[in-house]
């Protein structure tokens, strides 16, 4: 059933896919919007949380990638799924493009950036390590996919680049899902507005079966790497090197398995996780070396803020007394 839904999703939004492999949030939710995602979200936003394995959200620039996606100029005939880049390489890619959009102004030749100033910004942010600057050009090449490159026919040595679908540009006072550009709020005095009154702030949607709606983790690479250390060794569980959260298999599996708790919690009255008013305790689905089940130990979050918006704040994990 659950793989159904993904393929019917992944079905829905793949003909809407750019060149680089991705659909902005709102496209995407309105083509899902006749979806039922019970009993694994409550929506299709909640829903891409859930399954972050497969799809990969931007909040900052309003997009969605669907990671399982095959290159289908490139698939063979065993099956295998081909990435159009190396999964290693979205978040390389990504930063890459962020620079370029936020050096991109009124004044940028339509074919894009110099690249020798491209360049030298890219070593100043630390992104010409990897690859070497001297390589960055060549690296780039490999994904005309993502980076559109040109050579002035007048003189050899200019060279630009862009993204493949050229500069975004993005108003500061513009917030994702806001459709009213150019809107500044009423600034306050002592609580009160000057002006004119600024409208209701958008109510902010939780999913029952999100871990990420549950509890706020302070420090969540630290907190994956204590689970790391408590469970029992998985093929499936392993570290990604290099990568931002080298943790993140356990994270994918810690989301799924928190959702299938509520769905059984819910649906089938099995009593799975240990609620007070100042506590709540839940099933991670992982195991010790012995046996033991995990279980990961929630205080009440008495700080609210953007940030830090969940009922309950991680503490940390421990293992039941009983083998299961």
């Amino acid at each position: 059933m659950a793989n159904e839904l993904k393929n019917s999703v992944i079905a829905a939004l793949r003909p809407e896919l750019d060149a680089n492999g991705l659909i902005g949030l709102d496209e995407a939710a309105r083509l899902l919007e006749d979806f039922d995602f019970q009993p694994y979200a409550e929506d299709a936003m909640s829903y891409f949380d859930v399954e972050s394995d497969t799809f990969e959200v931007d909040p900052d620039n309003g997009t969605l990638r669907i990671l399982e996606v095959a290159d289908e100029e490139n698939e063979e005939g065993d099956g295998e799924k081909k990435y159009p880049i190396p999964p290693r390489d979205f978040q390389f890619n990504g930063k890459l493009i962020k620079l370029m959009n936020s050096m991109a102004d009124d004044s940028t030749p339509e074919d894009g950036l110099y690249f020798a100033q491209f360049a030298k910004a890219a070593k100043e942010h630390n992104l010409s390590i990897p690859p070497h600057e001297d390589k960055l050009l060549n690296y780039c090449r490999l994904y005309p996919r993502v980076f559109t490159i040109t050579v002035d026919p007048s003189a050899s040595q200019k060279i630009f680049i862009k993204p493949i679908k050229g500069f975004k540009s993005y108003k500061k006072d513009r917030k994702f899902g806001d459709k009213t550009f150019g809107f500044k709020p009423q600034h306050t005095l002592g609580g009160f507005h000057q002006g004119a009154m600024a409208p209701a702030a958008k109510e902010r949607t939780l999913s029952l079966y999100s871990l990420s709606d549950f509890a706020y983790f302070p420090t969540l690479v630290a907190t994956l790497k204590q689970l790391y250390d408590m469970a029992a060794p998985s093929d499936d569980l392993f570290i990604i090197e290099g990568d931002v959260n080298p943790y993140r298999m356990l994270w994918n599996k810690l989301e799924r398995d928190f959702a299938e708790a509520v769905r059984r919690e819910y649906s089938e009255s099995e009593q799975l996780f240990l609620m007070s008013p100042i506590g709540a305790d839940f099933p991670t689905g992982f195991k010790t070396i012995d046996g033991r089940r995990i279980f990961g130990s929630c205080e009440f979050n008495k700080v609210r803020n953007a940030e830090s918006y969940q009922p309950w704040r991680f503490t940390g994990f421990y293992a039941d007394e009983e083998n299961a």
